[in-house]
């Protein structure tokens, strides 16, 4: 519980800072649950919130996962995002017309453990998603994610840790292309490992966003704290260019 408290503070923190600026921020929660060698189910949430005077949304994210080790290095993946997109205004739409939309987005992934480059470990996660959006009209999307991640131990305490992933809209509505490549996403972090079943990490990220979508790069801070029960990460980005309401 001490715990808890102490990581609501440093959000609490976090979403002060973001007052009255154009930055947002997001809060997670990972909490895993092993029924067997080869089968862990997990429940995944998320607040992101933006802050501006004229520009502000809430969504909140509800992930259950179910993840299977069908091989060595091979872990299957399934869940179903449930995303509650409150106050969901593009720039320039005033609040007075804003309006909420719910999407029901089921997911399946493979994760692959590769190759080694010296001390390197080389992965990739690869993801399908299909979106059912609820606004006053329903559209469907698919959307398509590739993330290659690194990792890196020095010595027995600590690591560096990376990834770059792209994600692809099919079909896509905006700008009519059946593949429209309209985010890129990166991430780089160090971190220790407090004891055997505990780390912290400390990371910076960097979004590009295609101007299809509004343009808009994001970069940010974050800092995570990870047991082999839950995780907990509390993220900070400032928004160099505001994006449309995709996402």
């Amino acid at each position: 519980m001490k715990k808890i408290i102490l990581w609501g503070l440093i959000a609490s923190f976090f979403i002060m800072k973001a007052q009255d600026t154009n930055q947002q921020s997001w809060v997670f929660i990972n909490s895993n649950f092993k029924f067997s060698d080869k089968t862990t189910v997990g429940i995944q949430a998320w607040d992101r919130h933006w802050y501006g005077k004229d520009y502000q949304r809430d969504m909140f994210f509800l992930n259950p996962v179910v993840k299977y080790k069908s091989g060595k290095k091979t872990i299957l993946q399934t869940g179903i995002f449930n995303i509650f997109d409150v106050k969901n205004n593009a720039e320039g739409v005033p609040v007075s017309k804003t309006k909420d939309h719910f999407e029901f987005r089921p997911w399946q992934g493979v994760f692959l453990d590769h190759f080694k480059i010296g001390k390197t470990k080389v992965s990739t996660l690869t993801r399908l998603e299909e979106r059912f959006i609820f606004t006053e009209d329903y559209d469907f999307d698919l959307r398509f994610r590739e993330r290659v991640i690194l990792k890196r131990p020095f010595g027995p305490k600590f690591f560096a840790q990376g990834f770059s992933e792209i994600i692809v809209n099919v079909d896509d509505d905006a700008t009519g292309l059946f593949l429209n490549p309209y985010e890129l996403r990166n991430h780089i972090g160090l971190g220790t490992k407090l004891n055997p079943k505990t780390t912290v990490e400390l990371g910076y990220e960097f979004y590009y966003n295609r101007k299809n979508y509004g343009g808009g790069i994001d970069d940010g801070f974050d800092l995570g704290f990870s047991t082999n029960v839950y995780t907990l990460t509390v993220n900070m980005n400032n928004i160099i260019k505001k994006k449309s309401t995709k996402h």
